[in-house]
Formats: C-alpha cells, sequence, structure tokens
C-alpha cells in the first residue's frame, strides 16, 4: 500500500465518512432501495434514467 492510501487509511476518516453519509441519507429522505454502488467515475451500468447527485465530488 503506497504512503497516500496508509495516511487515508484510519478508523476516524471512515467514522467521518459514514457519519456524513448516514446524516446526507436521513436530510435528503433517500430510501436504501435507491442506494447504488458507483465506481470513481459515476457511472453504474444498466441504469439509464436521471437521477441526483446528493454529493459534489
Amino acid at each position: 500500500i503506497d504512503r497516500t492510501r496508509h495516511q487515508a487509511d484510519s478508523a476516524l476518516k471512515y467514522n467521518l465518512y459514514f457519519k456524513l453519509l448516514s446524516d446526507k441519507i436521513k436530510q435528503y429522505g433517500v430510501e436504501p432501495r435507491h442506494t447504488y454502488n458507483m465506481d470513481e467515475k459515476g457511472f453504474l451500468l444498466g441504469v439509464l434514467t436521471r437521477s441526483k447527485r446528493v454529493f459534489s465530488r
């Protein structure tokens, strides 16, 4: 694992990320059935409908 990835890999950062994610899910009322796993480019194969992104890049 390179140094940059190692520095980014900490329990505190994971906790902060998932706390933010949880807060945004509650804020926008996102249902679990509307939650998707995306790659770093934001593509999800098989979905051609319009969608709304809650987070900025």
